[in-house]
C-alpha cells in the first residue's frame, strides 16, 4: 500500500534562502572573472533551481530529499574552492541547514 505524502509548502524560510542566493549571485558576478565566473553561475544555477523544487519533489519521492541534501552540499564545496576563493559562499550553508531540519527526521537533520 502506497502512501502519499501532503506536498510541503514554501515557508519564509525559503525566502531568506532565495535571498542568500541572489547575493552569493550578484558577488559572484562581481568577484569573479573570465571563465570561473562561468563556472560559478551555473552552479549557482543548479543549486538554485533544486533549492526551488525540493518542496514538489520531496513530496512526491521519500528518497529523492536524502539524495538531494548530499547533492546540494557537494555544489557549495565545488564553489567554495573556486578561485578566489570567497568564504561568502559557504553562507548557503545556512538556508540549506533550514531546509534539511524541515524536510528531515531530526535525528538526519542533525547528522
Amino acid at each position: 500500500m502506497s502512501r502519499v505524502l501532503p506536498a510541503r509548502r514554501y515557508q519564509g524560510g525559503y525566502l531568506i534562502g532565495f535571498l542568500v542566493l541572489s547575493v552569493a549571485a550578484i558577488r559572484v558576478i562581481l568577484f569573479y572573472q573570465d571563465r570561473s565566473r562561468l563556472v560559478a553561475v551555473i552552479l549557482l544555477a543548479v543549486y538554485g533551481l533544486l533549492y526551488a523544487v525540493e518542496p514538489l519533489l520531496s513530496a512526491r519521492s521519500r528518497w529523492f530529499r536524502f539524495m538531494y541534501f548530499p547533492l546540494q552540499t557537494a555544489l557549495v564545496l565545488a564553489l567554495a574552492n573556486l578561485r578566489p576563493i570567497l568564504d561568502y559562499t559557504n553562507t548557503l550553508y545556512i538556508p540549506l541547514s533550514a531546509q534539511a531540519l524541515h524536510a528531515l527526521p531530526r535525528r538526519a537533520a542533525l547528522a
